[in-house]
C-alpha cells in the first residue's frame, strides 16, 4: 500500500500519466519516511532491450543510492552493526547525493545539484585556463600534487561551492538527527566519481564537526586493485554486483 501510495503521489507531482512510469519506494529511517524511485517506462525500454538483443539477462534494478550504500556497508552486516552510523556524499560529475547509514540500512537521502563540472568550471573561470586544463588542476588538488600558487588559485576558485555542499551537508545531518532515535554520525566517507579532494575534506569536517574520510580508507576497499578504485563508477558497479545480498541476508550478531 505505501509503494502504491508513492507512486501515485510521485505521478502526480511530476504531472505525468502513472502508466507510463515504473516505481518503487523504499523505507528509509525511522519516522516513516520512503524515498520514492520512478523511471520512465521507455526510458527503461531503452536501457534494457539492447542487453536483451546482447543475449544479457539483468536480474535487479535499482537506484544508484542503493548500489552506493551497499558498497559502503560491506563491512556492517551484522546486528550489532546498527550503532554503527555514517554519512556518505557521493560527488559525481553531474549530481551528487547525502546519505546516511546505520550498520547496512539507508536512513536518510537528499539529491544534491552540486557536482564536479561546477568545480571545473569555476577553476576555469578563476584562472582563465581551458577545461581541460581546470579539471587536470582538481584532479592533482586530490593528491595534492601541486605547488602553492595553483594550490591556493583551486582552493580560491571552488570555496564557494565547497561551501554550499557542506551548508547542505550539515542541515542533512540535523536533520537527521531530528527525525530518527539512536546514534548520530561521527564519520563523513567522501566517494564518487569526482570525489575526494582536501578542500571540500577541510570544509566539510569544519562544517559537519565530522571525521571526513575518503573511501579508500575503508578496510574492504584497501584489498581492491587501484585499476579498480580509480575507474568511475567503480563503487556503483560493485555495490550493484552484491544486490543478491539482500535477498539472502541473515543477519549475526
Amino acid at each position: 500500500e505505501i509503494k502504491e501510495a508513492a507512486a501515485w503521489e510521485m505521478a502526480d507531482r511530476i504531472g505525468v500519466d502513472r502508466s507510463t512510469l515504473q516505481m518503487d519506494a523504499i523505507p528509509i529511517g525511522t519516522g516513516g519516511d520512503v524515498l520514492a524511485i520512478a523511471i520512465e517506462q521507455s526510458t527503461l525500454a531503452s536501457l534494457l532491450d539492447p542487453m536483451y538483443e546482447a543475449g544479457l539477462q539483468p536480474t535487479s534494478i535499482e537506484p544508484q543510492c542503493v548500489a552506493v550504500a551497499r558498497t559502503m556497508s560491506m563491512l556492517h552486516r551484522r546486528q550489532s552493526d546498527q550503532s554503527n552510523v555514517r554519512s556518505v556524499l557521493d560527488f559525481g560529475m553531474n549530481d551528487s547525493a547525502f546519505m546516511v547509514l546505520a550498520g547496512d540500512v539507508l536512513m536518510f537521502y537528499k539529491h544534491f545539484e552540486h557536482c564536479g563540472n561546477t568545480l571545473i568550471d569555476s577553476i576555469a573561470t578563476h584562472t582563465g585556463v581551458t577545461p581541460e586544463q581546470a579539471k587536470r588542476m582538481l584532479e592533482e588538488s586530490s593528491n595534492g600534487n601541486q605547488g602553492d600558487d595553483i594550490r591556493k588559485a583551486v582552493r580560491d576558485a571552488t570555496r564557494a561551492t565547497h561551501e554550499a555542499i557542506a551548508t547542505d551537508a550539515m542541515k542533512c545531518i540535523r536533520h537527521y538527527g531530528v527525525t530518527n532515535r539512536g546514534p548520530l554520525s561521527t564519520q563523513l566517507i567522501i566517494t564518487g566519481s569526482s570525489g575526494w579532494n582536501e578542500n571540500l575534506a577541510n570544509v566539510l569536517s569544519v562544517a559537519c564537526n565530522q571525521d571526513v574520510v575518503k573511501d579508500v580508507s575503508a578496510k574492504h576497499i584497501q584489498a581492491l586493485p587501484s585499476s579498480i578504485v580509480q575507474t568511475h563508477g567503480w563503487h556503483i558497479a560493485l555495490g550493484a554486483s552484491l544486490s543478491a545480498l539482500n535477498t539472502t541476508k541473515q543477519r549475526r550478531g
